[in-house]
C-alpha cells in the first residue's frame, strides 16, 4: 500500500491569538505541537503526519507556518478643560480605535478618566487600552459690592473670585475707582489661575444728592427719658458724644441736642438739631373736710387735668375718719409723682330716742306726753303742741324729735306711732259680761276682775299689736291685776276657762 500524501494550512494570527492547523491526505494526523490548535507568541512551523485507512503512514511530514503580527501599543492625550468646554482625545499608535464613552469628543462636568482600544493595519488590537484623564476646572464666580457717593465724589468697586479681571472701562485690576457725575452700571468679567473665564457681573456706583439729617424732637415728663433718631447718614456724632443713629437723654430742663453725620464716600457733612420740651410733674392739692354720720362728701383736687381717685370717685361716704389719696395727671400726660392726701372725718349723729306717755288714747282724751334725749331737741308732727300730742281726731300719728348736736352740727331725729281711738264702750266704770265684771276702765292700770265661776282661769293681756304684755293663772272668783308697770293705753284682756273665754277692751291712764 503507498503511503499518504498529507499537506497542511499556514496562516498569520495576532500576538495572543490561536491558529487551528486542518491537515488533508490521511484519515488521522500526528502534531509536533501536540494539538492541531496552537497559540505562537512568535513565527513559528508545525509539522503534521498522517495516517490513512490501511494503518500507512506518511513519509513525509506536512508543514503549517504561523505568522504572528505583534498587537499595536496606544497612547492617548489627557487634559485640562473648564467646566462645560469639551475635550478632544488624540490616540496614536493604531489605524483605528474604540472610545470607551463612544467618542473621542467628551464633555464631562467633573474630572474624569476615558479608555481607548485601537486596531492596526492587520486587524491586531491593542492588548492594553491607553487612558486619557480630563480635569475639569470650575469657571470663577464673581463678586463685586456696588457703592453710593455724593455727587463729586469717588467711588471704589472691588471685585473678587477670580485671578484677573477686565472692566468695561478697560482697567485690569480688582479694585476700580470712579466719580461719575450721575448713577453708572459697571461691567466686569474674570478669569480663574487655570484660564476659566467666569459669566459677567455688574455694580453700581449710585450717585444721590448732599446728605441730610432728619431727626425728631420730643416733649416728656420731668424725670423721664426720651429717644432721639437720626436717619439720611451713615455715621453719626450728637453733642453728647455719642456715635449711634438712636440716642436716650434725660434732660431736667428744655433741651437743644444737635447731631452731625456722614454719607459713606462723600465730603459733605449734614446738621440737624433736635429739642426735647421737659414738663413739669403736676402737684396735687386736695381738700380734706368733717361730715355727720350718713352724708357723702365731695373731694375736690387741683393742679392736673384729670384725677384718679383711691376710692373710686370723688364722692366718697366713709362710716369712720378716713384718708384717701389723688393722683393727677397732666394735659401732657405727666402723672403726679406724690399723691395728695384728702382726710375725712365723720362725726357720729347725736342719739335720739323719742317716747310718749302712751301709745293709745281715746279721742278728746287726755294729751300724751312726748320725752325726747338729749334736751335741746324739737318736737314736731300734726297735733304736736310743745312736747305734748293732743288727740284730738282719730288716726295713726308719728310726731317726731329733732335734735342737731351744737359741737358738730349733726342732727337726728326720732318719732314714735300713736294711736288715737274713739274708745266706743270703754267709758263705763264697770265693764259687766255674761260672766265676766271687770273694773275700773279706764284705770291707772290697776283693776279687779269678778266672775261667777270657781275653775282655774288664765288671764292674758295683750296690747294693741297683739303682743303679750300680761299673763297670770288664778282659781279666785275675783282677783286683782296689776300693769301699773305698763305704758298708757288700749289692751285686750283674755279670761279663758275651760268651757268659755272673754275678751274686754280696757284703757291705761
Amino acid at each position: 500500500n503507498s503511503t499518504p500524501t498529507i499537506s497542511v494550512n499556514s496562516g498569520v494570527i495576532c500576538a495572543g491569538q490561536s491558529f487551528t492547523m486542518v491537515p488533508i491526505g490521511a484519515l488521522t494526523y500526528t502534531y509536533s505541537g501536540g494539538s492541531d490548535v496552537v497559540t505562537p507568541t512568535a513565527d513559528v512551523t508545525y509539522s503534521v503526519s498522517g495516517t490513512d485507512a490501511n494503518g500507512c503512514v506518511s513519509l513525509i511530514d506536512a508543514i503549517s507556518s504561523v505568522t504572528v503580527n505583534s498587537t499595536p501599543t496606544i497612547s492617548v492625550n489627557s487634559g485640562a478643560i473648564c467646566a462645560g468646554e469639551s475635550f478632544t482625545m488624540v490616540p496614536t499608535g493604531a489605524v483605528s480605535y474604540t472610545y470607551s464613552n463612544g467618542s473621542d469628543v467628551v464633555t464631562p462636568t467633573s474630572d474624569a478618566t476615558y479608555s481607548v482600544s485601537g486596531t492596526d493595519a492587520n486587524g491586531c488590537v491593542s492588548s492594553i487600552d491607553a487612558v486619557s484623564s480630563v480635569t475639569v476646572n470650575a469657571l470663577p464666580t464673581i463678586t463685586v459690592i456696588s457703592a453710593s457717593i455724593c455727587a463729586g465724589s469717588t467711588g471704589t468697586l472691588t471685585a473678587s473670585g477670580a485671578n484677573t479681571y477686565t472692566w468695561n472701562t478697560g482697567a485690569n485690576t480688582s479694585v476700580i475707582i470712579d466719580n461719575p457725575l450721575t448713577t453708572t452700571v459697571y461691567d466686569v468679567s474674570g478669569t480663574s489661575s487655570e484660564g476659566c473665564l467666569g459669566s459677567l457681573v455688574t455694580a453700581t456706583i449710585s450717585v444721590g444728592s448732599a446728605p441730610s439729617i432728619v431727626v425728631n424732637s420730643a416733649s416728656v415728663c420731668a424725670g423721664s427719658s426720651a429717644t432721639l433718631t437720626a436717619n439720611g447718614v451713615t455715621t453719626y456724632t450728637w453733642s453728647t458724644g455719642d456715635n449711634t443713629s438712636s440716642i436716650v437723654v434725660t434732660p431736667t430742663v428744655n433741651t437743644v441736642y444737635s447731631v452731625d453725620g456722614d454719607l459713606i464716600g462723600c465730603s459733605v457733612v449734614a446738621s440737624n438739631t433736635a429739642t426735647v420740651i421737659v414738663n413739669d410733674l403736676p402737684v396735687i392739692t386736695v381738700n380734706s373736710g368733717v361730715i355727720c354720720e350718713g352724708e357723702s362728701f365731695s373731694i375736690i383736687a387741683n393742679g392736673a387735668d384729670t384725677y384718679t381717685y383711691s376710692g373710686g370717685s370723688s364722692v366718697v361716704m366713709p362710716v369712720t375718719t378716713s384718708s384717701y389719696t389723688v393722683s393727677g395727671t397732666s394735659l401732657e400726660g405727666c402723672l403726679s409723682s406724690v399723691d395728695a392726701i384728702s382726710t375725712v372725718s365723720v362725726n357720729t349723729l347725736p342719739v335720739v330716742s323719742l317716747s310718749s306717755s302712751s301709745s293709745t288714747v281715746c279721742v278728746n282724751g287726755t294729751s300724751v306726753i312726748l320725752t325726747g334725749l338729749p334736751t335741746g331737741g324739737v318736737y314736731s308732727g300734726t297735733n304736736v303742741i310743745g312736747n305734748s300730742f293732743v288727740p284730738i281726731a282719730t288716726g295713726t300719728y308719728t310726731p317726731v324729735y329733732s335734735y342737731t348736736d351744737a359741737a358738730t352740727g349733726c342732727s337726728n331725729s326720732s318719732l314714735v306711732s300713736i294711736t288715737v281711738d274713739v274708745c266706743s264702750g270703754v267709758k263705763e266704770a264697770t265693764i259687766t259680761t255674761g260672766t265676766v265684771k271687770l273694773f275700773p276702765n279706764p284705770n291707772n292700770g290697776l283693776f279687779s276682775i269678778e266672775t261667777i265661776s270657781s275653775e282655774n282661769k288664765t288671764i292674758t293681756v295683750t296690747d294693741v299689736a297683739g303682743r303679750v304684755v300680761l299673763s297670770d293663772v288664778s282659781s279666785e272668783m275675783m282677783f286683782n291685776v296689776d300693769m301699773r308697770d305698763l305704758a298708757n293705753g288700749f289692751y285686750y284682756v283674755s279670761i279663758k276657762t275651760t268651757h268659755s273665754m272673754e275678751i274686754i277692751k280696757i284703757v291705761k291712764e
